[in-house]
């Protein structure tokens, strides 16, 4: 049996609902809600306040700017090939080699629990606290100032402004 409903679609009873369901199903599988980021903490005195502060603000109960269990931040662990001086050339000196070389870094590693990351957030502490960060692909620079450290709600403000955009592909 064929339906008109009032907006002139047509509808096939029996049909309508298994591509209804189908067309919901295919709307969120696939979507990326969060970004996977690496970390780095590029402060001369490594100081691990601003890390604790940034565990905290992540996993607090609210999160101002992240959804739990959608995205990832490598803290400890850092892929293979994305170091330091290059994380510092890319986003303190903003090297363009070394941005595109972090870039085709951060989106081709895959392991057991990512397949690719959408950039990488930096604490860098001179000449002034912040976060800094580049989104892949894009390879745009964000920087943000943080108020105070061991503050986790500063912390989490700053973080929430660099964060970078989603770019790989679902």
């Amino acid at each position: 049996m064929t339906h008109v409903d009032r907006d002139g679609l047509i509808w096939r009873t029996g049909f309508a609902c298994l591509s209804l369901i189908f067309f919901a199903g295919s709307i969120s599988a696939g979507v990326v809600i969060e970004p996977n980021i690496v970390y780095a903490n590029l402060s001369d005195s490594q100081s691990k306040t601003i890390d604790s502060a940034l565990k905290s603000a992540i996993n607090s109960a609210k999160p101002e700017c992240w959804v739990k269990s959608a995205g990832l931040i490598y803290m400890k662990r850092r892929p293979p090939g994305i170091t330091d001086e290059l994380i510092r050339r890319a986003l303190l000196q903003s090297s363009p080699s070394a941005k595109r070389s972090l870039s085709m870094a951060l989106l081709s590693y895959r392991d057991d629990e990512v397949s690719g990351f959408d950039g990488v957030v930096a604490y860098a502490d001179k000449p002034v606290p912040r976060f800094v960060s580049m989104t892949a692909k894009t390879l745009a620079i964000t920087s943000q100032q943080i108020a105070d450290v061991r503050n986790s709600k500063d912390v989490e403000l700053a973080f929430c402004a660099v964060k970078p955009d989603v770019v790989r592909s679902p």
